[in-house]
């Protein structure tokens, strides 16, 4: 929380946003946080503070969309995003259509893994996960067959559908 002082939301910051959001907040969007900015609800230059409160992660065209004037409207409603239509209408918020990427725990599977060059929030090597929505992340400390069995729940049309880096 930097507060008042600056517009510029600083790495660690956006780290945490990153953590929270893991990629674009508009409703059904898939982008994940590398196409994704710092947005805030409530504008800076209309007194909002560069806080994790008033922050949220929207892909670079749902960005530009709130930002058009007579666009859409953004505001917090109990802590949450709540995107409005211009005639007032709530957007309504829906789930992901297609996986997420989230950095890998040491536990997960190493071939649910690949090495990326370079982690665009830590900005050093990191190694990023593949994990499809309603599939929780095989650790090496789930058994075999629990795995075996999620990993055939994922259809193939699912799977085209990811995107890779």
């Amino acid at each position: 929380d930097v507060g008042r002082r600056t517009p510029v939301v600083p790495p660690s910051l956006r780290r945490a946003v990153v953590v929270r959001d893991r990629g674009c907040r508009f409703p059904g969007c898939d982008r994940p946080h590398p196409w994704c900015d710092a947005h805030h609800v409530v504008h800076w230059a209309e007194g909002g503070p560069t806080a994790l409160g008033n922050l949220i992660l929207l892909c670079r065209r749902h960005h530009r969309l709130v930002h058009r004037p007579g666009g859409l409207t953004l505001g917090l409603e109990d802590g949450r995003p709540v995107f409005r239509r211009p005639d007032g209408s709530l957007l309504e918020d829906r789930p992901r259509r297609r996986p997420t990427q989230t950095p890998c725990a040491r536990s997960t599977i190493s071939t649910g893994c690949r090495t990326s060059t370079v982690d665009p929030i830590a900005r050093s090597p990191a190694r990023i996960c593949i994990v499809h929505p309603g599939f929780a992340e095989a650790t090496t400390s789930a058994p075999v067959e629990a795995i075996a069995s999620a990993l055939a729940r994922i259809s193939a049309s699912a799977i085209t559908g990811w995107v890779t880096l």
